[in-house]
């Protein structure tokens, strides 16, 4: 059931590269994504199949996070990196979609306006919850440097729609799947 399925990177084998991962579960109490993981959604074919407002979300607006768990060592790192912790087994390795300006406050995000940090259960998901988190959050968000305002700006007559397939293909390109 697709309902009870959430978006996460696969296990990771011993030596990371995309070629060699599996889609199975995490069968520990925790993983970690090495940095060899994309922090972006963005990926080479975005310019021919993407508007230009969505190309710039993926490259520069949204960064990829993975909640661990709070019982990690790495306590500093995840700090310095504002990463979200659960002590929730199952929301261990739960990959999440961030505004980096409100990534980079203090607080992660976790203390900002409405979806600066939001997790599609599924792959499907993403691009729908993109387009509401452009809608709900861009407009909120205290910590958008003026600049970027005005690059978004300059996106208003942009109203072509996404192809909610190439999302879905793009999302296994840099290795999301789904998880049951």
């Amino acid at each position: 059931d697709d309902n009870d399925s959430k978006c996460s990177f696969p296990t990771l084998p011993t030596e990371p590269s995309f070629s060699s991962m599996i889609s199975e579960p995490p069968s520990m109490d925790h993983f970690m994504v090495p940095p060899e993981y994309p922090n972006r959604l963005v990926t080479a074919d975005d310019q021919e199949k993407l508007n230009a407002l969505h190309c710039y979300m993926r490259s520069d607006l949204l960064e990829i996070v993975v909640i661990e768990s709070v019982h990690d060592n790495g306590k500093d790192r995840r700090e310095a990196k504002n990463i979200p912790t659960s002590s929730d087994a199952q929301m261990i390795g739960r990959v999440g979609l961030r505004c980096v300006f409100c990534g980079m406050s203090p607080d992660g995000g976790r203390a900002g306006p409405s979806m600066s940090i939001f997790y599609p259960r599924t792959v499907s998901e993403i691009y729908r919850l993109v387009t509401s988190w452009k809608r709900c959050h861009l407009s909120k968000c205290r910590h958008l440097p003026p600049s970027v305002r005005q690059t978004l700006d300059g996106f208003k007559e942009c109203r072509a729609r996404g192809k909610t397939a190439y999302w879905i293909d793009s999302a296994h390109m840099i290795g999301l799947v789904d998880i049951p």
